[in-house]
């Protein structure tokens, strides 16, 4: 599955591109966490001047169906998950 997302604003030069701005500003960083960790890839164009496209492809996964290996390791099964809110909840109300 891909997601396009195109936008004709000023744009910017990729390689110039922070790996995080003093206001807070992650949002490149961000993304291309969470589309690694579910085994995908994010593709940035832009230029100054032309415009930015980013297109994130993550594999189709059928219901039900297991997950690809690298999505399994880079997730916590949801009963771990599951246990380390409870654990913090509880260590919150303590």
């Amino acid at each position: 599955m891909t997601l396009d997302v195109r936008d004709d604003g000023t744009g910017f030069d990729p390689a110039l591109a922070p790996e995080g701005r003093a206001d807070g500003g992650f949002g490149l960083i961000a993304m291309r966490q969470r589309v690694n960790r579910l085994a995908g890839q994010l593709e940035i164009e832009s230029e100054p001047g032309g415009g930015t496209v980013v297109s994130a492809s993550l594999p189709a996964i059928g219901l039900g169906a297991p997950p690809p290996p690298e999505v399994a390791r880079a997730a916590p099964p949801p009963q771990a998950a599951k246990a380390a809110e409870q654990a913090a909840v509880t260590e919150e109300v303590s």
